[in-house]
């Protein structure tokens, strides 16, 4: 039987101890592995789209082929993204 002695092995049995420490209450240990947690994972999410969808889709035909088509709906994105940054409401 193989075991592995790693050091994500460790990572993922700490950041398993402090999720399953909200049990007892709300601590700092729960409250940083929450934070891991949401982070790695909109990370991951953020690349995966833009390498399977934004770059074989937009990014590519508009270097490889030359169809400048894609150039609006690429601004439009960015317009989108910028407005509402712009528009967000700011704490007193």
């Amino acid at each position: 039987m193989f075991m592995t002695t790693g050091p994500w092995v460790w990572v993922a049995a700490l950041l398993t101890l402090a999720i399953y420490s909200f049990l007892y209450k709300d601590n700092p240990f729960y409250k940083v592995a929450e934070y891991i947690f949401v982070g790695v994972s909109a990370g991951y999410w953020t690349v995966f789209l833009a390498k399977n969808y934004a770059f074989p889709n937009l990014f590519d035909p508009l270097i490889k082929e030359g169809n400048y088509w894609n150039l609006i709906p690429i601004t439009l994105g960015f317009m989108t993204v910028s407005y509402t940054h712009l528009t967000l409401p700011t704490k007193a």
